[in-house]
């Protein structure tokens, strides 16, 4: 496309806007509640991927040594926790330390008064996973381990926990796409609304002998500028509402895992503005589509 023709494609655009500015109104409101209930699904989904990336981050698996293992054969203990194939990384975990933060939070320390080490409990790995989801094979590997007394069982109910997590992440993900369907459904009679007024235009440039790529072509902008200023408003009152709630979470968003504003805005942004796009411009083409026909 030449570039004056484009210039006289936008401006044809602009113009049938301002023409009809009632249903450009009307289809900027519709599309703008559409694509704002659309962002807000996405800003959830878009935390519940980070939460749960967070949350399979943090956790760690903690393997106890036997206190009748040698310590002297400590490298070959840890070679051999290694070589399992779903450890990430492993950090020991003394005794004497976990003694100290076991006295830090006893609510009654007094009862510990006369044990001053901790011999009473065992050295320990603290161990990073790859993948939550294998974490059953994982403890079972290690439980075989020589020198490993026991492993923590807490995997079982942290898969639990990310079960959920993925069903609501796919829950979510089918809300966002049958909001996007329906946005498309009411884009979509909205602007045919605001076509058939203007029937009569496309039919008479019809019979000139104009292409229906040439009528096609401002209808298309068109709806690309109303999918712009509808996204524009929509990230607008996505991220008002975004930074509402991050002040209301306070510091649990961070400890949680959730995105701050800096974080979601890029993201945000892109989904919004092309589903914005993307809309005002399928919305506008499924509709001159069958007007084309004369």
């Amino acid at each position: 496309m030449k570039l004056n023709s484009f210039s006289s494609f936008l401006s044809e655009a602009f113009a049938n806007i301002i023409r009809n500015r009632l249903m450009a109104v009307a289809t900027v409101i519709t599309l703008s509640a559409g694509i704002f209930l659309f962002g807000i699904t996405s800003a959830l989904t878009l935390n519940i991927f980070s939460m749960s990336t967070k949350l399979e981050s943090d956790f760690k698996l903690e393997a106890f040594i036997d206190e009748s293992f040698d310590m002297n054969n400590r490298d070959k203990l840890e070679e051999n926790i290694k070589k399992i194939p779903n450890i990430e990384s492993i950090e020991f975990y003394s005794k004497e330390e976990a003694f100290e933060k076991f006295k830090k939070s006893f609510a009654q320390p007094e009862l510990l008064e006369g044990i001053d080490d901790g011999s009473i409990l065992r050295d320990s790995y603290k161990i990073t996973l790859k993948s939550l989801e294998e974490s059953a094979q994982t403890i079972e590997a290690l439980e075989k381990v020589e020198g490993v007394a026991n492993v923590t069982q807490l995997a079982a109910t942290m898969n639990k926990l990310f079960n959920i997590i993925h069903k609501i992440q796919i829950a979510t993900i089918i809300i966002s796409v049958i909001l996007g369907l329906l946005s498309v459904l009411i884009v979509t009679n909205t602007i045919n609304m605001s076509i058939l007024s203007r029937k009569k235009q496309i039919n008479i440039m019809k019979y000139v002998g104009a292409t229906d790529g040439y009528i096609r072509v401002p209808f298309l902008m068109e709806g690309f500028i109303i999918g712009l200023i509808a996204s524009a408003f929509s990230y607008g009152m996505t991220i008002y509402l975004y930074n509402i709630a991050m002040k209301v979470m306070g510091s649990y968003a961070e400890t949680y895992g959730m995105l701050s504003r800096s974080q979601a805005a890029l993201p945000l942004l892109a989904i919004i503005g092309g589903e914005g796009i993307l809309l005002g411009c399928l919305g506008s083409t499924l509709s001159i589509r069958k007007h084309l026909k004369v």
